[in-house]
């Protein structure tokens, strides 16, 4: 059943995402033509033109970036907060699955995203030859990277992908477990939420300082630095903490979410 809710979600959001894609893409041909030799002219409308279009090629990519994380929290909150949420609820799936389609739809159109911005860049400064060259670099880095550091390359390119995954759940939960607490109540359910919002960001802050000064007060971080004898060790002590810390959080944040909408969901 989770995987019928993900489809039904992606089919959903394509209908936006895609055609900004399509639109993020074509402004970027435009941006390429605009810092090619067909602007470097006198002509100051043809300057003028060149100026917009990358000035519209930076709005596209900003509005890409935005939108991949509005819609779904915004998917989230039309589709079990507001009026579908009676048809939802009476689903015969269950909070985790709800959550978990919204989740993991929305992490893939972040994943999607990150590659449409750079794919977008790449077409906005191609050059004859680039291409060439920038597979060569890539082919050295990547032979250095095992030359160099053996497996240890390979895992520490997993260890950020972990990193990234469990940080952009977290984000998301965030906001999923704010709107969760905030329509709880009857009335200013969107104030509510933001309230909700920044008293988590508050807490969570404050747990994690009292966490950090009592570790520190007991040498236990110091002996964390200390304890790896290479960069590469460090690295992956960095990265693993950084995501011990994400997915500490996003359970925290995801506990708060299935609670309230299992027990104290307010629909009215």
């Amino acid at each position: 059943m989770l995987r019928k809710l993900m489809k039904h979600e992606f089919r959903a959001t394509s209908r936006i995402m895609l055609p900004l894609y399509l639109i993020l893409l074509v402004t970027a041909v435009g941006a390429k033509f605009s810092v090619s030799d067909m602007f470097e002219t006198e002509n100051t409308l043809l300057n003028i033109l060149g100026g917009l279009l990358v000035v519209a090629f930076a709005v596209s990519m900003a509005a890409v970036c935005l939108v991949s994380v509005f819609l779904m929290v915004q998917r989230f909150y039309q589709n079990l907060l507001r009026d579908e949420g009676y048809v939802m609820m009476t689903l015969p799936v269950s909070i985790h699955q709800q959550v978990w389609a919204k989740l993991l739809v929305g992490v893939a159109w972040c994943a999607v995203t990150v590659l449409a911005v750079c794919l977008a860049i790449f077409v906005m400064g191609y050059q004859v030859g680039l291409l060439e060259e920038f597979g060569r670099f890539a082919g050295e880095v990547w032979q250095y990277v095992c030359a160099e550091f053996g497996l240890d390359g390979l895992l520490t390119v997993l260890e950020v992908l972990v990193v990234c995954f469990a940080t952009v759940c977290s984000m998301y939960l965030e906001f999923y477990a704010a709107l969760a607490v905030g329509h709880s109540f009857p009335n200013h359910k969107l104030i509510w939420s933001v309230g909700a919002y920044f008293a988590m960001e508050f807490v969570m802050s404050l747990i994690v300082g009292t966490a950090g000064s009592v570790l520190g007060a007991a040498g236990i971080l110091d002996n964390l630095v200390t304890l790896p004898n290479d960069s590469t060790a460090a690295l992956h002590v960095a990265l693993l903490g950084t995501a011990a810390a994400s997915v500490l959080n996003g359970a925290v944040y995801y506990a708060i979410t299935a609670w309230f909408l299992k027990h104290k969901l307010n629909l009215e």
